[in-house]
């Protein structure tokens, strides 16, 4: 399965800060043969570091409206941010495939105050609980989308 099935054409990796979203974004992108929107990559282009609230939520409009463009451009697309809260998150839920990464302690998260704030998502597709070899994890969520087809 190089792209990803027809209704499935957008994913969201969130989770907190060093859980792995990246590693698994870039490596399951390639896989996939996707777009992948890293938020701290289209932060650092647009030089915005707001990381209020408010400027959060500005970030997930951002990244979705770049995830829309993609699709619409007829590619499949990977958005991979830490999403903090479920209000952010609600802009993602509908028609995305959502991909907890649990590998991190809020407690152990002091990234602009992420660890206060965050969320334990209630809605996702596949949670890892811990990292392992990237091979496996891109294994196991092949095997979830498929399920899902």
């Amino acid at each position: 399965m190089k792209n990803l099935p027809n209704n499935i054409k957008r994913i969201l990796i969130c989770g907190l800060n060093n859980s792995g979203k990246t590693t698994l974004s870039k490596a399951l992108a390639r896989e996939l043969e996707a777009v992948h929107w890293e938020a701290d990559k289209v932060r650092q282009n647009l030089g915005n570091f707001d990381f209020t609230i408010d400027g959060r939520l500005q970030q997930a409009k951002r990244m979705r409206f770049l995830a829309d463009t993609v699709i619409e451009s007829g590619h499949s697309v990977i958005c991979d941010f830490i999403a903090p809260t479920e209000e952010i998150r609600n802009l993602f839920y509908n028609d995305f495939f959502i991909i907890f990464m649990d590998t991190i302690l809020p407690e152990d998260n002091e990234f602009f105050g992420t660890g206060k704030i965050f969320e334990t998502p209630s809605l996702y597709h596949i949670k890892f609980n811990k990292l392992y070899k990237i091979e496996d994890m891109i294994i196991d969520v092949r095997c979830k989308l498929l399920k899902l087809i």
